[in-house]
C-alpha cells in the first residue's frame, strides 16, 4: 500500500471515498482515505484559506475524528497511545485555529442575513440604530476575520509535516487491522448505542433557593450549566453524525440517523454562533442596545428550535 505522501500527491476520487465495501467493512482502510483526504485539505486551505476550503477542511477532519472513533469501539486502536496522541496533538491545533475562523465566517453571515447592513432606515428610528451598529461590528468583525486566517495559515504551515507524519505513524501500527472485515451491521449498532448515551437531552434549568439573589446567582449557574450540556451535546451529535455517513449507503436506517444528526448539529450551531454574536454585541454596545436584543431574541429562537429537534431523538 501506498505511503501517505504518495496518495496525498494527487486528489483521491470521490467515489472511492464513499464505496459501501471501504467505508463499511474495512475501517482500517478506510482510516487511510480519510487521513489522505485530511492532507489534502490542509493543501488547499493554504493555498487559499477563504470560507469554503476552511469549511472543507473542518468536514475532513471531522470524518477521520469519527473514523477514529469508530476505531476505538471496535478495539481497534493501538495499545500504545504514542501514535494516536501525536495525531491528536495536531488536530487539537488545527480544530482551534480553522474553529475561530469558522466561527466568525457564522457571525459574519448572521449580520447580513438580518439585512441590517445593506438597508436604509429612518434617521433616530430603532431599526437605524441596529443598521448602525451593525455596520460597526461587520467592520469589526472583518478585520478579526483576516488575523485569524492568518493564524490558521501559520498554524497549517508549521504542523503539516508533523501530521503527515503522525498519520503516517499511525496507519502503520493500524496495519494489522487493514484487512479486518467488520459487518456493516455491527458497526450501525455500535455507533447506535454510543448516540444514545452520548445525546441525552439536559433537564431545563430549576432553582430551589428561596431568597431573591440566591434565587438569581442559581438560575445564572443553572443557565451556563444547561449551555455547557447543550454544547457538548451538539459535538456528540456532529461525531454521531460522521460516523454515520460511513454507512449511509448501505443503511437506510443509517442514513436517515446521519440527516437526523446533521440537523441537530446545524440547529445547534445556528444557537451557539447566536449565544457568541449576542456577547460580542453586549460586550461592544451595552446589553441594552437594539443589536444585543436583536441578537438575543434570534438565540432564544434558535434555543427552542434546537430543543425540539433534541427531543425528538428516540
Amino acid at each position: 500500500m501506498p505511503t501517505l505522501a504518495q496518495m496525498s500527491r494527487s486528489r483521491t476520487p470521490k467515489a472511492r471515498l464513499t464505496t459501501p465495501s471501504n467505508l463499511a467493512t474495512y475501517p482500517g482502510v478506510t482510516f487511510h482515505h480519510q487521513a489522505v483526504a485530511m492532507n489534502e485539505e490542509v493543501a488547499v486551505c493554504l493555498s487559499n484559506p477563504e470560507k469554503e476550503s476552511v469549511r472543507s477542511l473542518r468536514k475532513a477532519m471531522r470524518h477521520l475524528e469519527g473514523q477514529f472513533k469508530l476505531l476505538e469501539l471496535l478495539g481497534s486502536l493501538p495499545q500504545q497511545t504514542d501514535q494516536t496522541d501525536a495525531v491528536w496533538v495536531q488536530l487539537k491545533k488545527i480544530r482551534h485555529a480553522s474553529g475561530m475562523v469558522r466561527d466568525l465566517d457564522a457571525h459574519l453571515e448572521l449580520i447580513h442575513e438580518g439585512h441590517t447592513v445593506q438597508t436604509r432606515l429612518h434617521k433616530d428610528s430603532q431599526d437605524e440604530s441596529i443598521h448602525r451598529e451593525s455596520k460597526h461590528l461587520l467592520k469589526h468583525l472583518n478585520k478579526r476575520r483576516k488575523r485569524e486566517a492568518m493564524k490558521l495559515v501559520h498554524t497549517l504551515r508549521t504542523g503539516q509535516g508533523e501530521l503527515r507524519l503522525a498519520l503516517e505513524n499511525l496507519e502503520h501500527a493500524l496495519k494489522p487491522s487493514h484487512g479486518r472485515i467488520v459487518t456493516a451491521k455491527k458497526l450501525a449498532m455500535l455507533i447506535q448505542r454510543w448516540c444514545r448515551v452520548n445525546t441525552t437531552l439536559p433537564c431545563r434549568p430549576r432553582s430551589v433557593s428561596r431568597s431573591k439573589d440566591s434565587h438569581t446567582v442559581d438560575m445564572k449557574a443553572n443557565t451556563i450549566l444547561e449551555e455547557t450540556r447543550l454544547h457538548a451535546l451538539r459535538k456528540a451529535a456532529k461525531l454521531c453524525r460522521y460516523m454515520n455517513e460511513s454507512l449511509e449507503i448501505d443503511f437506510g436506517t443509517a442514513k436517515r440517523k446521519s440527516i437526523q444528526f446533521k440537523a441537530i448539529q446545524d440547529a445547534g450551531g445556528r444557537w451557539h454562533d447566536l449565544l457568541l454574536l449576542e456577547s460580542i454585541a453586549v460586550k461592544r454596545n451595552g446589553k441594552h442596545s437594539e443589536l444585543a436584543k436583536l441578537y438575543a431574541s434570534r438565540r432564544d429562537a434558535a434555543l427552542a428550535d434546537y430543543r425540539l429537534r433534541i427531543a425528538a431523538l428516540p
